[in-house]
């Protein structure tokens, strides 16, 4: 009973200073705009026992903690409970007898079910991870206790890989489906269990509004204007921070594609002669758009990022600037100019903003 307490302590012990450091990473993160990296979860899932193990295959339900450091690492915290566990069986000379029964004492007090609980820790890869349908792959590892001793303690602890995905509904709630597999320890030959699971996830503060905010702490210095053609868009010169050589801001008609459109490609080639002028110099493409209600937030990012990109391409290409130079960003919504109309948006902050910066500076 001392054995089963320890083991106990340990997995509370282990589950409360992961908790307790998720919480403090996300206290001290400063989050800009929509970003929101803390979620929680719950499941249920199946745990398939390998045949050769003296349990049978049983439910349980599970809570989830997770923290998405990037756009494609997580890292996902699972604590389970598994309440009933019954004997597996096997026959010896017509006889039924219960594999669990017999390792943990037999006649000399053993029993024909159990329980458990365990914790396991998982560094999740996405793959996709600003559409909807995000599958990712995983690696972590994971601690078991069991209510009755049948296993020693180097088996009660398990490497873990597999898979799953997520299908967000919104911005703050998805579905989630995983596998895992992991080898066990203790037997004569190899063995492994599987486990199942489904559940529902939620983001921490996904459905707070957005926070206005400018984007630049503007310090004042004087730009030269780019004359550019009467077109749809005009490039217009904004007031750098300290570190920018110079910045332009490019007033855009978002298409849904994420396309460039003709009528841009004079004011284009006026900032692309602007940064050939500073051939030393390092350029942030940053994408912008304003919130609606036909875009989530990551479909903002995506849209965003692929305006970026094409006007990164087209300086690559039309003028032979080096793509190393270049980094294209997609904000989506989340560093508006302007207060946002929820219905109508603003056109305010619909825009492409280029920084031409000395080297290493790059926000």
């Amino acid at each position: 009973m001392k054995h089963s307490n320890m083991h106990r302590m340990m997995a509370v012990g282990v589950a409360a200073l992961l908790g307790f450091w998720i919480f403090t990473a996300h206290s001290q993160t400063v989050e800009t705009g929509d970003e929101h990296p803390l979620y929680f979860g719950l499941g249920v899932g199946y745990l398939d026992f390998d045949g050769g193990q003296p349990l049978r295959d049983g439910c349980f339900p599970a809570l989830h903690v997770g923290y998405d450091f990037t756009d494609r690492i997580s890292l996902d915290a699972q604590f389970r409970v598994l309440p009933n566990l019954r004997g597996q069986y096997r026959y010896e000379d017509g006889r039924k007898i219960n594999k669990l029964w017999e390792q943990t004492g037999g006649n000399d007090g053993g029993v024909n079910d159990t329980w458990g609980y365990g914790v396991a820790v998982d560094a999740l890869y996405h793959l996709t991870r600003w559409e909807r349908l995000d599958p990712y792959l995983a690696a972590g590892v994971g601690y078991n206790w069991y209510q009755h001793s049948f296993y020693n303690a180097a088996a009660l602890v398990e490497l873990r890989f597999g898979g799953g995905m997520m299908y967000h509904l919104n911005d703050e709630w998805a579905i989630r489906l995983d596998y895992r597999g992991y080898p066990v320890g203790n037997q004569n030959t190899f063995k492994a269990n599987s486990e199942f699971e489904a559940g529902l996830v939620w983001t921490w503060g996904a459905h707070t509004p957005t926070k206005l905010s400018s984007v630049h702490a503007a310090v004042p210095a004087p730009v030269a204007p780019v004359v550019a053609s009467p077109a749809v868009a005009a490039v217009k010169p904004v007031l750098p921070p300290s570190d920018d050589l110079q910045s332009f801001k490019l007033d855009l008609i978002v298409a849904e594609e994420g396309h460039w459109h003709p009528e841009y490609l004079s004011e284009l080639d006026a900032i692309a002669k602007a940064i050939q002028s500073h051939p030393a110099s390092d350029v942030w493409i940053e994408g912008h758009i304003d919130r609606t209600p036909a875009l989530s937030d990551r479909e903002a990012r995506k849209l965003t990022e692929k305006q970026a990109e094409t006007v990164r391409d087209y300086f690559v290409k039309n003028h032979a600037i080096a793509r190393k130079r270049l980094t294209a960003v997609g904000y989506g919504f989340s560093r508006p100019k302007a207060p946002n109309d929820p219905v109508n948006g603003n056109p305010e902050n619909r825009r492409i903003e280029i920084h031409i910066r000395p080297p290493q500076k790059a926000p």
